[in-house]
């Protein structure tokens, strides 16, 4: 099979449209590069920036099954292609109409955000994935400076990438010393399958922040949730017929994960959901969590025409991405020792189950942000509200559970755990 690289594919990264284009080159910052202090558009006045064809990509990946897999960090399961460019963007656009904008929060944000004469403002994207987010905020901000930083490289199109946009190749693990304090946005979405010491990087991570900056940090449930949104579903196995084989191959995935590299992908989860309150870093007053429930497919009903559009196209684009997933886990499972003739039977019976809707599930996406303390380690700087002529849905998504205060995100962060250890074994 020819390598997917050979087609030098690239693909959109407009949020909502999700077909490939072509290009042949990609711009990259230097890794490690130094922040640049200057607030000028052109590309060729940054330093750390240089462009190389798509085949130089190849270097930083391998081939297994068809697939293309990063080669810096064992622990991260996922490949790095575009068919996994394609799912994380419409993964994406579900995540993005859950929350009504980019991030939670818009009106801090556009606060933060906003010019300041002599300032320059800059945002950070670690795990950046297909680039998608942070070219958005790139363009949504064009004032700021904005930077993606993932473990291979990102198939962004040079003739759409705005000039206020970089990408670097680097790892969060041996820690981030070059970008402390220096950030007044950070955002992680789904990065914690490829920490080796979640508490260790989520300390690397705020340290980029510069006072009063705040840091959005995502991941998502490997369990799925049933149709009442307080149980787990059931796993399917020889005992337990009824029980859905997208929770069976997602829970093997997990277990998979966990033999081969120790990383047990339920404590990014539970460190989510229990925020930044605790964070000496972190000025508590201004921490929240919250969780975005996101149907598997387009089953939940609403009398709101407009609500009632936006869940049927959440659900549609949640099951295929769940979907993509379970057959992407397949080289992975093999080498857990699960045999290919039973893979596909099971993957074949989850996408029967999703087409058919007979199993109504959500996937729990775990929300945390918070900002960091000023200098003396005091409450972060005070900022002041700035008018907005962005568009927001008319009502808000009514499967976002917010928590204001640490007990309370505490208290549900219990209940969820004693449930997942509920679940009957499959064994």
């Amino acid at each position: 099979m020819a390598s997917q690289e050979s087609s030098k594919a690239k693909l959109d990264q407009e949020a909502i449209n999700l077909t490939a284009s072509q290009a042949a080159t990609t711009a990259y910052s230097g890794s490690r590069a130094e922040m640049q202090t200057d607030d000028g558009s052109d590309r060729a006045s940054r330093a750390s920036m240089y462009t190389y064809t798509s085949g130089d990509a190849n270097h930083f990946k391998k081939e297994e099954d068809g697939r293309l897999w990063n080669i810096l960090n064992n622990s991260y399961f996922m490949p790095t292609d575009d068919e996994e460019w394609a799912r994380l963007n419409k993964q994406h656009v579900a995540l993005v109409l859950g929350l009504g904008d980019l991030y939670p929060e818009p009106e801090t944000v556009r606060a933060i955000l906003a010019p300041v004469e002599g300032e320059t403002k800059r945002i950070l994207d670690l795990g950046c994935g297909s680039g998608v987010w942070t070219i958005a905020m790139a363009k949504k901000f064009p004032h700021a400076q904005v930077i993606g930083v993932d473990l291979a490289p990102t198939p962004v199109d040079m003739d759409s990438l705005p000039p206020n946009c970089s990408f670097e190749i680097d790892d969060i693990n041996p820690g981030l010393p070059h970008y402390e304090g220096k950030f007044d946005i950070v955002h992680c979405r789904i990065i914690g399958a490829g920490l080796q010491d979640r508490v260790q990087a989520k300390t690397f991570v705020q340290e980029c922040l510069k006072p009063g900056g705040m840091l959005i940090w995502m991941d998502v449930d490997y369990d799925l949730i049933a149709e009442n949104m307080d149980d787990y579903e059931q796993r399917a196995s020889e005992k337990h017929a009824g029980g859905s084989w997208c929770a069976r191959m997602l829970y093997d995935m997990s277990q998979a994960v966990l033999s081969a590299s120790a990383n047990d992908l339920t404590i990014m989860g539970d460190i989510i959901d229990e925020g930044f309150w605790a964070d000496p870093l972190m000025d508590p007053e201004t921490c929240r969590t919250a969780s975005l429930y996101i149907p598997v497919g387009p089953w939940v009903e609403d009398r709101i025409p407009e609500q009632l559009q936006r869940l049927r196209y959440m659900g549609a684009l949640m099951r295929q991405d769940v979907s993509n997933g379970v057959w992407t886990f397949h080289p992975l499972l093999k080498r857990a020792g699960f045999r290919e003739e039973t893979l596909k039977e099971w993957s074949t019976k989850a996408d029967a189950e999703m087409a058919n809707l007979t199993t109504r599930m959500w996937s729990r996406w775990m929300v945390t942000w918070g900002r960091r303390r000023s200098p003396d380690a005091g409450p972060a700087p005070g900022t002041t509200p700035v008018n907005s002529k962005d568009e927001h849905f008319a009502a808000p998504y009514p499967y976002l559970v917010c928590y204001s205060s640490r007990d309370e995100a505490l208290a549900a962060s219990m209940r969820r755990r004693q449930l997942r250890a509920a679940i009957p074994s499959v064994l």
